[in-house]
């Protein structure tokens, strides 16, 4: 199957500008039409034949550029998925600028379960919209089956925002060398563990050569 990609930015509502924006790419199953569009700027049209399209957000690790995950998006493009991976270089620590899968302040002992922890995803969720509505992609997505997946700390993310209570879209999420041990920095005592949502299936990975600590 052919595979194309393209290239968006959306705003994040909540973050302080320089900060505030979110430059992704889509990728998504195509054919070969011979178009004057195709021709003229190298646009393929989505494999209509293929669509809705479900959708796999993927967040990747800290100071992880999206380009490490590219063979996994056009695995899963491959599979008539729309895969979403991005870049948001943000101030995720005070002091520290750098790539963030996006991690709210609801992480600490008496706000852990109560919202979302992905600051990202409400703004990606908005984008997709938009993309339904207009472009390559319009008409073609299924925006009610929407797969959370990531990469160490963005594997995190995924699977705690899992959680239909906060993005009823989302049918699941996957990971990959993530955990769930409680941030003391955030002010929970050592040695533990939080619960992750249940409702939906997740899928856990790890290996001997998870390379998660490489990004920084």
């Amino acid at each position: 199957m052919t595979v194309r990609a393209f290239f968006q930015a959306t705003k994040v509502s909540s973050a302080k500008p320089p900060y505030d924006t979110i430059h992704f790419k889509v990728f998504y199953p195509a054919w070969i039409s011979g178009s004057e569009q195709e021709r003229n700027f190298g646009v393929l049209p989505a494999d209509a034949s293929q669509a809705p399209f479900p959708i796999v957000i993927f967040f990747g690790g800290f100071n992880c550029g999206p380009e490490m995950y590219e063979w996994i998006a056009v695995q899963l493009a491959q599979r008539s998925l729309v895969v979403v991976t991005f870049a948001w270089v943000s101030e995720y620590l005070p002091g520290i600028v750098g790539l963030t899968p996006g991690i709210t302040g609801a992480v600490t002992p008496t706000t852990y379960g109560t919202a979302p922890t992905a600051s990202a995803l409400p703004a990606l969720l908005t984008a997709l919209e938009r993309l339904q509505a207009d472009g390559v992609l319009a008409g073609m997505l299924n925006l009610q089956q929407i797969i959370l997946g990531g990469h160490s700390a963005g594997g995190r993310v995924a699977l705690e925002n899992a959680d239909p209570r906060f993005f009823p879209q989302v049918a699941g999420a996957f990971a990959y060398g993530a955990h769930a041990a409680a941030p003391i920095m955030l002010g929970f005592e050592p040695n533990v563990v939080l619960s992750l949502p249940g409702v939906l299936p997740l899928l856990l990975m790890g290996g001997t050569r998870d390379g998660g600590d490489c990004c920084q």
